[in-house]
């Protein structure tokens, strides 16, 4: 799944610069033009390191379930279908799609994990970049703005098969 969402996040990463810099305008009273550098560094680095950080923490979880599981299982047999069903969200992260709905939700079920980790790196990076802020106040809107983002992606990808 690296494959096919890093170069979505790649492809969304100037419109999200773009929405998350008006996001932190209305919060900061900042003018946008001077929060487009530190927001664009921000989503930068989130995408280069966070992404890829994400997916492999989600890719040993997978690995780590499938072990456990597999130990605790005879060894002919499969996991029953609800087990199947119930596991998915930890096996999104290198999948075996038997439609491309399941690649879809599979995005949307990483967008939580990448979200996540683009919060905690973005914070970061801001707290340098915009250093004459509070801390509180760039944690919330950086929050506000990475859960609406992926939101966002989240909607496209799932809306992209019924439109194409």
């Amino acid at each position: 799944m690296l494959a096919l969402s890093w170069p979505a996040q790649w492809l969304a990463l100037i419109p999200i610069i773009l929405v998350e810099s008006e996001i932190f305008r209305r919060a900061l009273q900042l003018p946008f033009r001077s929060l487009i550098k530190p927001i664009g560094k921000a989503n930068l680095v989130s995408t280069l390191v966070g992404i890829p950080l994400a997916w492999l923490a989600m890719l040993l979880l997978q690995f780590a379930i499938g072990y456990a599981g597999s130990s605790m299982m005879p060894k002919e047999t499969e996991f029953p279908t609800y087990v199947q069903y119930a596991l998915f969200p930890f096996t999104a992260a290198w999948i075996v799609a038997d439609s491309v709905w399941e690649i879809y939700l599979a995005f949307v079920i990483l967008a939580v994990p990448f979200c996540i980790v683009s919060i905690i790196i973005e914070e970061r990076v801001l707290r340098r970049g915009l250093s004459n802020q509070l801390p509180s106040v760039l944690r919330a809107t950086t929050k506000q703005a990475n859960i609406l983002s992926y939101i966002f992606l989240s909607l496209l990808a799932l809306l992209f098969p019924m439109l194409s």
